[in-house]
């Protein structure tokens, strides 16, 4: 069974590149340990509106570049859907 795990991940910035979104990022979450690249992201009302292409900017002030989902203009705080995989039951060893 997948879980999935809502964080919120900031809030747009504007349309860029021909239909593209800038994200402002909260600067306290990890991109270096965990990649978003590929990852859905959620508006308020929880749908999903685009999808992450990268992640630039520094460590202070991070941005995601993300192609929308949606023909509607995104806008608003959005959130990150994070999907973990379930941990793989471990066998003890018996000597």
């Amino acid at each position: 069974m997948t879980r999935v795990r809502v964080i919120e991940l900031g809030k747009v910035e504007r349309t860029v590149l021909r239909n593209k979104v800038l994200i402002r990022a909260r600067n306290d979450l990890d991109f270096e340990k965990n990649d978003p690249t590929g990852l859905i992201v959620l508006n308020e009302k929880g749908e999903r509106v685009a999808k992450i292409l990268d992640v630039i900017g520094n460590i202070e002030s991070p941005y995601v570049l993300a192609m929308p989902l949606v023909e509607s203009q995104v806008s608003g705080k959005v959130y990150l859907e994070v999907i973990e995989k379930p941990q793989r039951a471990r066998r003890s060893r018996r000597k």
